[in-house]
């Protein structure tokens, strides 16, 4: 069975393979090509690469980190910037699948 356990609030935001985004690299820190509804950004030090947690009804894997993206915040990946931008910053409760 999936043991999740909460890790609190997260501020989330969004991001995408843009220049502006991520500078056109359109590869995560991990390597793997990122994908949406799957690929998110984390503090490596609180969510190391592959971490797995479950946001609303989405389950994603940790591939990227961001400058910007310290303690408990979290980017998520869409495919294009207008999603990325529509995202805006929220904040929703963070559960580490096990």
């Amino acid at each position: 069975a999936v043991k999740e356990t909460s890790l609190g609030m997260f501020s989330l935001s969004g991001y995408c393979s843009c220049a502006e985004c991520s500078g056109g690299f359109g590869i995560t820190f991990s390597g793997t090509v990122p994908q949406p509804q799957h690929t998110i950004a984390a503090d490596l030090n609180i969510l190391p690469l592959g971490t797995r947690v479950r946001i609303g009804d989405i389950i994603y894997t940790v591939e990227d980190k961001g400058s910007a993206v310290q303690g408990k915040m979290i980017d998520i990946y869409y495919a294009d910037h207008a999603s990325a931008a529509a995202h805006g910053r929220t904040q929703a409760e963070v559960f580490l699948i096990q």
